[in-house]
């Protein structure tokens, strides 16, 4: 059986305390909320901003389900070729059509920031940045000792 000397030793027992202030930090860290459950929020807030604009004394699932049809929430929160203020009915002015598209507008860059920073704090990113994050001490540690070790043997040759 191989049995470590004391730096290795030494070495193993750094890795094991090193990793517990790591994985406090990454759990404190840890995203609560995922990409998909930003866009929901997103839809629903730009269906609610619709909704409460229109007047309609429909419920949030009955409105969704007139005006957005069988959209999925990423159709509704960032829709290509559809143009909210035009889910507001005829009888609207201009002027409340463009506070409603002001209103929408806010609520998107809200969003897609949120989005942004949600996506950039993926569960993957963080746990790939934990591992380096302890492994890269470690590694340096590791060869700095291995470094010095190798000189110093090379001096120790040359004097006998």
């Amino acid at each position: 059986m191989y049995a470590l000397n004391g730096w290795l030793r030494l070495l193993v027992v750094v890795a094991i305390v090193w990793a517990i202030p790591v994985a406090f930090v990454t759990f404190e860290s840890w995203p609560t909320e995922t990409t998909s459950g930003v866009v929901s929020r997103w839809a629903n807030e730009r269906i609610e901003a619709v909704r409460n604009r229109s007047g309609s004394g429909e419920s949030h699932s009955e409105f969704r389900a007139r005006v957005f049809g069988a959209k999925s929430d990423e159709d509704i929160a960032q829709p290509t070729g559809f143009d909210i203020a035009t889910a507001v009915p005829v009888g609207q002015t201009d002027p409340q059509r463009e506070a409603l598209r002001a209103e929408v507008e806010a609520i998107d860059e809200k969003y897609k920031s949120l989005r942004a920073n949600t996506e950039s704090n993926s569960r993957t990113k963080l746990l790939s940045r934990a591992l380096l994050a302890w492994a890269l001490p470690l590694l340096a540690a590791f060869a700095l000792g291995f470094s010095f070790f190798w000189v110093r043997a090379g001096f120790r040759r040359s004097e006998s």
